[in-house]
């Protein structure tokens, strides 16, 4: 969706989601697009083969196991960068904890977990966290090579 008006004209933006109707939506939006009916802990690509991975609002819809298996997958298939954003827990936040009860999500987490997990598959160059009703935390990371920390 939004994402695309991100990347350049020259860039295949491929969209990956279990959810069939909602890759319909998007090919009915972008008849051009690319879509891949798939699972994130399994992705369907080649190792390196992705110049950029865009993660936005999936980490609170997966459990530990899978939420790991993300990110290891976006270790494997990215070659550059990964870009992550989704909302976090805060408890502290009223209007976010009434938003998290109407959310199809079930595994919002704050933002601490979330650096960690990542922080386990990835090498995270750039937080930045920020608030609208939700907070949310914006992630920029690199796949690892090998001898990385």
């Amino acid at each position: 969706g939004p994402q695309r008006a991100l990347l350049p004209d020259t860039a295949a933006y491929v969209w990956l989601d279990p959810d069939r109707n909602k890759l319909r939506g998007y090919r009915a939006r972008y008849a051009d697009g690319g879509v891949i009916v798939g699972d994130g802990g399994a992705l369907p690509l080649k190792d390196r083969s992705v110049d950029l991975g865009l993660c936005v609002a999936v980490s609170h819809h997966l459990p530990d196991d899978p939420l790991d298996a993300l990110f290891a997958e976006l270790d494997r298939v990215v070659r550059e960068r990964v870009v992550f954003l989704d909302a976090v827990l805060c408890p502290t936040a009223p209007i976010g904890r009434l938003l998290w009860r109407w959310d199809a999500g079930s595994h919002p987490r704050p933002a601490e977990a979330l650096l960690q997990a990542m922080g386990r598959r990835l090498t995270i160059e750039h937080v930045e966290r920020y608030r609208v009703y939700h907070r949310y935390l914006l992630c920029v990371a690199r796949p690892r090579r090998r001898g990385d920390p």
